[in-house]
C-alpha cells in the first residue's frame, strides 16, 4: 500500500516514499503533502535521505507532476535521493537528466535494498 514514512537503515533515517503499484493517481497529492510535512521536521537543508519506490507503477503525467512538486518543496532538504522501480526507458532517461543537471546526490538504483545501502553511505 502506498505510504510515506521514515525508515531506518543502519544508524541513518531515510524518508521512504512508497509508490509501489499505484493505480489510483488521485492519491499522489496526499502522499506528496505528507512527504513535505515530514521533511519539515528534518534537521535542515541538506539533511534528508529519500528513497522513492515506483515499482509496478506506470509513470505518467500525474506521477511526473507529483515528483516535480515534491522536488520544488523538498529539494533544499535533500542530502541524497534514490529512485527504484523504474523501467529501463525511464531509468535511462532519469539517469541522463540527473547527470545533465549535475545531481550527484540523486541516483537511479535497481532494488530497494541496494538503494537503502547507498543512502546509508551518503
Amino acid at each position: 500500500m502506498p505510504e510515506v514514512k521514515y525508515v531506518s537503515q543502519g544508524n541513518k533515517r531515510i524518508l521512504l516514499i512508497d509508490l509501489v503499484s499505484v493505480s489510483d493517481y488521485r492519491i499522489l497529492p496526499g502522499l506528496v503533502d505528507e512527504a513535505i510535512r515530514l521533511v519539515q521536521t528534518a534537521e535542515g537543508p541538506g539533511s534528508v535521505r529519500t528513497l522513492i519506490d515506483l515499482s509496478n507503477t506506470r509513470v505518467n503525467k500525474y506521477v511526473v507532476s507529483s515528483l516535480k512538486d515534491l522536488s520544488r518543496n523538498n529539494g533544499m532538504y535533500a542530502k541524497a535521493t534514490a529512485f527504484v522501480g523504474l523501467n529501463k526507458g525511464w531509468s535511462l532517461f532519469l539517469s541522463a537528466l540527473l547527470q545533465a543537471r549535475g545531481k550527484r546526490n540523486h541516483k537511479v538504483i535497481r532494488s530497494r535494498r541496494d538503494a537503502l545501502l547507498w543512502l546509508e553511505q551518503q
